[in-house]
């Protein structure tokens, strides 16, 4: 996850504010922008469908986003990157990214949404 990421012109990939927690004043919070950015192997030159599942400490799904078609290089690489905008955050715990490609989950990482010390309870 990171705040912001760039494909220059000779394919390098930048990511610029990395991080795996977010700090909340109170909750619900909202995270008004943020990269995901997963980098993945398979089957060289394919090319297939693949989605992000972002799901609450509970279990809840909170977004799924539209399916997109993922390009795997001539090695088998693709970096598969998000963009979301105003994820709901409803409590501190651990959420749950899982990255879906040709219909099965194939990665699943977490990250940490706590509320930030000396915030109003």
């Amino acid at each position: 996850m990171c705040d912001h990421f760039i494909i220059d012109q000779a394919g390098k990939q930048s990511f610029i504010g990395v991080f795996d927690r977010i700090g909340a004043v109170a909750f619900p919070a909202v995270q008004r922008s943020l990269y995901i950015a997963v980098a993945l192997v398979g089957e060289p030159n394919a090319s297939i469908p693949a989605l992000l599942d972002i799901w609450a400490p509970g279990g809840a799904l909170l977004v799924s986003t539209p399916e997109s078609r993922l390009q795997f290089s001539h090695a088998g690489r693709a970096m598969f990157v998000n963009l979301l905008f105003d994820l709901q955050l409803p409590e501190a715990g651990q959420y749950s990214v899982t990255v879906e490609v040709g219909g099965k989950p194939v990665e699943t990482f977490q990250f940490e949404v706590y509320l930030v010390p000396g915030s109003p309870a």
